[in-house]
């Protein structure tokens, strides 16, 4: 599992694995989960991430980022 924060897009994304995704769910206004094509979820990716948990919160994360090294 990675997760990864763009403070641009104030977007955080909880890649649980690899895999091709089928279809992405909207589960509320704020978060998405894509899945493959056997339903099983890929990616979480929270929108909004600031805005819902605050300044002080988000300037405590520490994110692993992903790179073709650790993929």
């Amino acid at each position: 599992m990675h997760i990864t924060y763009d403070p641009e897009a104030d977007a955080m994304a909880i890649i649980l694995c690899k895999g091709t995704v089928e279809e992405t769910l909207i589960v509320t206004d704020n978060v998405n989960v894509d899945v493959d094509k056997e339903g099983r979820p890929l990616c979480i990716e929270i929108l909004s991430v600031h805005e819902q948990l605050g300044s002080d919160t988000t300037r405590r994360f520490s994110f692993e980022v992903l790179s073709p090294n650790n993929e």
